[in-house]
């Protein structure tokens, strides 16, 4: 929570160029329109270009390794496509409030997100 928070405020506090903006778009796109078999890819390479992209080399290892340690959980539950789609809501609002450049909209989208995803992940794993 922590990590992907303080990656999407740090994101949000800063003066985007075309082709970061454009590289977040891209992967919101490819996440909503992911294939059988890639939305959880493709929605971990979501969350890691945004903490790529503030520039920081430790805040993108350290949502990195967070993200590794998520997807071991995550891939013992079923891709269920109402939730994919509930995730893909979730991240535009991310993108709006990063694109928006407000810091704090930022930190409260992840969090709805983040604590969708461990809500998910307690129904089915507890």
């Amino acid at each position: 929570m922590a990590v992907e928070t303080g990656a999407a405020q740090a994101l949000a506090g800063q003066r985007l160029r075309e082709e970061q903006i454009e590289r977040l778009r891209q992967c919101l796109r490819e996440a909503d329109t992911a294939a059988p078999g890639d939305p959880r890819r493709l929605d971990t390479r979501f969350h890691l270009t945004i903490a790529e992209l503030t520039g920081s080399p430790l805040l993108a290892a350290t949502c990195a390794d967070a993200r590794m340690r998520l997807n071991d959980p995550l891939n013992a539950i079923p891709v269920l496509r109402r939730n994919i789609e509930h995730a893909s809501v979730q991240h535009a609002a991310i993108v709006d409030a990063l694109l928006d450049g407000d810091p704090e909209a930022a930190r409260r989208a992840v969090v709805e997100h983040l604590e969708g995803t461990g809500a998910l992940l307690r129904g089915f794993l507890a």
